[in-house]
């Protein structure tokens, strides 16, 4: 079955930790959470879903000067209803999160791949998160963080949400095998640090039926 998008949620904290309410409906089923710490101290962030603990994928600087992490995480099969991500720092910060949820995704092996890229990028600038798919048919799952200002949808990025500078969203498309892009741009003046983060998630195989003659005797 093919992927397809089902929810997204967002939340935003000063405090130790941040929790977002989010619904997960439908089969074959993954939660993509995104979390920034925008401060000066260097937090490292954990995640649960309905108390399940999610599994830390990609992690790294908002900028060039090290200020700030951005942290994604996923849980295959999350429980169906409206649930509470709750994001937990090793100490108070600022957070910010926005997450999606997708079915028609593959129950193990997840994600197919995942980058980050972060640099400073002149007003106007388009800042692309680029790196290769395993599987055929994959969804991207992507964030971008503004050291600024809130980065623009652009090429290949479909918006699910915005929390603070930060921007979630996806492909909204099944992706061929292989190297893919997904953009945004800066919206602010001058020079800015426009960072992203983000997974390709593998779809579910498709299930044959293999027919079997009924052999008749006599």
């Amino acid at each position: 079955m093919p992927i397809a998008f089902d929810a997204a949620s967002n939340g935003t904290a000063v405090a130790t930790s941040l929790t977002v309410a989010h619904t997960c409906t439908g089969s074959n089923r993954i939660l993509y959470a995104y979390v920034q710490t925008n401060t000066s101290t260097d937090f490292a962030v954990t995640a649960t879903y309905n108390g399940v603990s999610m599994t830390a994928r990609t992690s790294s600087f908002l900028n060039s000067d090290s200020n700030g992490r951005q942290s994604n995480f996923l849980l295959v099969a999350p429980a169906t209803g409206a649930n509470n991500i709750v994001f937990t720092p090793n100490a108070s910060a600022n957070m910010a999160s926005v997450n999606t949820s997708y079915t028609g995704a593959a129950q193990s092996g997840q994600p197919d791949a995942s980058g980050t890229v972060s640099s400073g990028i002149v007003s106007g600038g388009t800042q692309t998160l680029t790196f290769s798919s395993v599987a055929a048919n994959t969804w991207r799952a992507d964030s971008a963080h503004g050291a600024g200002d809130l980065p623009n949808a652009s090429t290949g990025f479909t918006s699910r949400g915005v929390e603070g500078n930060s921007r979630g969203g996806d492909s909204n498309a099944a992706l061929a095998a292989g190297s893919n892009s997904l953009s945004v741009t800066n919206s602010g003046a001058g020079t800015e640090s426009v960072s992203m983060i983000g997974v390709s998630i593998a779809p579910a195989a498709a299930i044959g039926m293999n027919l079997i003659p009924l052999l008749g005797t006599g």
